[in-house]
């Protein structure tokens, strides 16, 4: 077990999390990172994610993992781009 914070970077603004959250271990605070990202891309209201990245933290609070949020898709974006079968 081990506790882990996830902040939130915006080009050279960080929006630290100071409360964190006691996790498994590196691999349940990754796929926590990476459920966060998507949900903080799905409820945004801007679109530019060039500059925005969750950076995990642990115990210590050195830096584990990062995930660039840029690399994600809002949810309208995932639906528009789901496949729909083509009529013959």
């Amino acid at each position: 077990m081990g506790e882990f914070y996830f902040d939130v970077r915006w080009a050279n603004i960080v929006y630290e999390d100071h409360v964190g959250v006691e996790l498994a271990g590196l691999a349940q605070a990754w796929s926590w990172a990476l459920r966060d990202a998507q949900l903080l891309v799905d409820q945004a209201t801007f679109d530019d994610w060039e500059d925005v990245w969750l950076e995990v933290r642990d115990a210590r609070r050195r830096q584990v993992a990062t995930v660039a949020l840029a690399s994600f898709r809002t949810e309208s974006e995932r639906l528009n781009q789901s496949t729909i079968p083509l009529e013959k």
